[in-house]
């Protein structure tokens, strides 16, 4: 009811196989408007009254799910939590994991320098996005734990920001990443000069 005024039936066809698919957050950040993680640029409520909107498309959405959970309060028709091991060591029975979810063992997890296991969000490990503007063009980027895991040094000892986006991707939020040099400058905590000296033959 809110895309399909724009796309068609594209958004719910493009990745239907997942547990949590795209389009749920895609969704979520419609329904943030100007509050979520990375605002969306268009419109897709093409002016029509949000509020108005939303409400219809909730009683749709009960209307059609009802059928699946006859006799049952709603409250007992959501998902399981399914939970992102990134230690296999720390899986417990009372926190399900999917069975499909690819992801290897972290050396963070491992060495107890992150979290051992989050709720499972159905995002990718690197979730990125890019905004084409001409004037201030940025990339919104975020990942799961065990992205830094190169920032362990031999001793075992974890770089203290190796875990700084944990949170972050479990809840969909994202970082900007300025890409134009003098906005990079402007936000810039502190810069460092390489001189490059060329060696003598």
């Amino acid at each position: 009811m809110i895309f399909g005024d724009s796309i068609g039936d594209w958004w719910s066809r493009v990745d239907e196989d997942r547990y949590l698919r795209y389009q749920a957050s895609l969704l979520l950040r419609a329904l943030q408007g100007d509050k979520a993680g990375a605002p969306l640029a268009f419109d897709w409520f093409h002016e029509r009254d949000r509020t108005r909107l939303l409400a219809d498309s909730i009683k749709a959405t009960v209307e059609q799910l009802r059928p699946a959970f006859p006799g049952k309060a709603m409250a007992d028709w959501k998902r399981p939590i399914f939970w992102k091991y990134y230690d296999p060591a720390a899986q417990r029975p009372d926190r399900p994991v999917l069975s499909d979810d690819p992801d290897p063992p972290r050396l963070s997890a491992v060495l107890k320098l992150g979290p051992v296991m989050a709720p499972h969000n159905g995002g990718e490990g690197w979730v990125g996005l890019m905004e084409i503007d001409s004037a201030h063009p940025a990339i919104y980027s975020v990942v799961d734990a065990g992205g830094q895991n190169l920032f362990i040094d031999p001793q075992g000892r974890g770089n203290p920001h190796l875990t700084d986006q944990t949170m972050m991707h479990e809840s969909n939020e994202l970082k900007k990443i300025e890409m134009k040099p003098e906005d990079v400058r402007a936000g810039a905590v502190s810069t460092q000069v390489l001189d490059y000296v060329p060696a003598k033959p």
